[in-house]
């Protein structure tokens, strides 16, 4: 009996010290407006950067609590007829570089992580979570901001119907 209340408050123990690793930021609500946000720091992707490939050390992929795409597939999202949102994890580890991690979907700023190991949860709404198949995006800058040349470079999909 001791054993069992004494690995029930262990696990508590655990559960609330987890749910304090990561942090959630939620993505603009109309990707189309992102850069027109209350935030003058917004960026949009440059097209030349879209496809640019894979460049510095460390993972970013996304999950879902269906899949992730840490091997490359595209994470399937779902959501119910009336309620147009979904949540997204994002998952980074051993990223070398120490500057600021930039998210992007679809070409537009939806995070900015100043710690680039942290994993967090995107809330995706409207635009984000439209039918279809998205794009994220992960970038580094060398000067932590998008003026920068581009350290880190990853990219995973999601689909939506």
């Amino acid at each position: 009996m001791k054993k069992s209340v004494l690995a029930f408050c262990m696990s508590g123990i655990l559960c609330v010290m987890l749910s304090g690793c990561g942090e959630t930021v939620e993505a603009p609500k109309d990707l189309e407006a992102a850069s027109q946000t209350e935030d003058a720091s917004a960026t949009t992707l440059p097209d030349a950067y879209m496809n640019y490939g894979d460049t510095g050390e460390g993972e970013a992929y996304i999950q879902s609590t269906n899949n992730n795409s840490e091997h490359g597939d595209v994470v399937q999202l779902h959501t119910s007829a009336g309620f147009k949102a979904a949540d997204l994890s994002v998952i980074t580890r051993d990223i070398a570089e120490k500057t600021p991690l930039y998210i992007y979907i679809d070409g537009k700023e939806a995070a900015k992580l100043d710690d680039p190991d942290t994993d967090t949860t995107l809330h995706l709404e409207n635009d984000a979570v439209s039918n279809g198949t998205h794009t994220v995006t992960f970038v580094q800058y060398d000067n932590g901001d998008s003026t920068g040349t581009i350290v880190f470079y990853r990219t995973s999909m999601y689909n939506v119907g």
